[in-house]
This record gives C-alpha cells, sequence and structure tokens, in this order.
C-alpha cells in the first residue's frame, strides 16, 4: 500500500516539474500581428480598413496632399479619404459641394448621366473642370410627367435625354444610391418593371422608377435596347 502510495507521489511530483519547467506562450506583440483589411468588390482591393465618416485620427496618412479654399477652408486627402483639420488631429469628413480637387483616386469610373459626365468614387461625385475636378451633388434630372390618366408603369415616357427603356429580369432587384454593390440600398423593383435609363457606368445603369423617384440598378438583371450616350 505504502509502495503504492509513493508510486503515485512520483507521478505527481513528475507532472508538477513537468508544469513549472514548461515554457509559457505569450501572445505576439502587437506591431506583429498581421493589420486589418477590407476588400471593396468594386475595385478588387485590398487594404487597411479606412476610418468612418465622422471619426477622429491623430494625423492624415503618410502621403495626403493638402487643399486651400477661400470658402471651404484646408482639406487634406488620400486616395480619395478627405480630412479636416481640428485643435487636436483630424476628422475623415465627407467634401463639401463646390471643393476642386486636381486629381482622382485610383480606382474611380466616369459615368454619363443624362448627357453629363461625372467622375465616381466610393459615393462621391466629380464634375470634370477646365482645370481639375468639383465635388457634386448626386445627379438629379427633371422629367416631365404626363396629365392623368398616368400611363402603365411597363409604359414610361422617354425624355430627349433617356437612353432608352429596359425590363426587370428577376423577382426583385435592389436600387442602389450609386453604381456599387457598396452602396446603400434607396428602394426595391420587380420582376416586369420598366425603367427608364437616364445613365450608365460599367456594369450598371442610372433609372428613374415608375413613382419618379431616381438610383442605380445592376445592368446584369435587366433587359433592353438603349442608344449610346
Amino acid at each position: 500500500m505504502s509502495r503504492y502510495f509513493f508510486s503515485l507521489s512520483g507521478l505527481a511530483a513528475a507532472a508538477l516539474g513537468c508544469v513549472l519547467v514548461a515554457p509559457l506562450a505569450w501572445p505576439a506583440p502587437a506591431s506583429a500581428r498581421a493589420p486589418e483589411h477590407r476588400h471593396s468588390e468594386r475595385h478588387g482591393f485590398s487594404g487597411p480598413a479606412r476610418p468612418d465618416f465622422g471619426r477622429e485620427v491623430r494625423r492624415p496618412p503618410q502621403g495626403a496632399r493638402r487643399l486651400h479654399s477661400p470658402r471651404h477652408g484646408v482639406h487634406y486627402v488620400h486616395r480619395g479619404t478627405f480630412y479636416r483639420p481640428l485643435h487636436h488631429g483630424y476628422r475623415v469628413v465627407r467634401p463639401p459641394v463646390g471643393l476642386v480637387v486636381n486629381w482622382l483616386p485610383t480606382g474611380y469610373v466616369m459615368l454619363n448621366v443624362a448627357g453629363l459626365s461625372y467622375a465616381y468614387y466610393d459615393g462621391i461625385y466629380y464634375q470634370p473642370m477646365a482645370s481639375g475636378y468639383r465635388v457634386v451633388e448626386a445627379p438629379m434630372t427633371t422629367l416631365v410627367t404626363p396629365t392623368p390618366p398616368p400611363p402603365p408603369p411597363q409604359r414610361l415616357p422617354l425624355p430627349s435625354q433617356a437612353l432608352g427603356q429596359v425590363r426587370v429580369q428577376v423577382e426583385m432587384l435592389n436600387v442602389r444610391s450609386g453604381p456599387s454593390r457598396l452602396q446603400p440600398v434607396v428602394g426595391h423593383v420587380t420582376a416586369g418593371t420598366s425603367l427608364v435609363v437616364l445613365g450608365s457606368a460599367p456594369d450598371w445603369y442610372y433609372v428613374q422608377l415608375p413613382d419618379g423617384t431616381y438610383g442605380w440598378v445592376w445592368a446584369q438583371f435587366v433587359v433592353g435596347e438603349l442608344r449610346q450616350p
């Protein structure tokens, strides 16, 4: 019995010794960890996660360019993100309408809406000027609606600036605020609904809905004949 007790004591001591001499595994320092990344479905770009609008940072990223406007003050821009100086740092902001930049971020797309050209990137619209690009509101088009009785939704009147008319081919189609799946959904249209096409971007159409509102739809889910802008 005593021999059996000492055997157990020896095993316990051996196990304790292993615990005492086993190396401790500490977590890797923050500097050695992989940085967070985001992925843009529109551009296929993977890069550092960008702060949200309104977030404050100590300083803009290295390489940010300084913009000065008598009307809008000082801004810094880096890869399409705008920073406004504060007393103790910088805030990520949407650029004010009217601010002029001399360059566009890599990955922008050119749009044609109602015969006018726009550059578009990450929810911001720019209008080309003689020198540079001016930040503008999202394009809107005023259409003349017919007097009652209104035409059926599937036969919308085509204004002179329209590129044509398309019909929804899926059961439910999202209408977005910009030509990207990353942009907010502002409405829905159902199968068979006709839409007036007022502009286009790669793989997207800028349309007027039967209720008179506007938005962007994915071109692969509609069908119709369009003329060149």
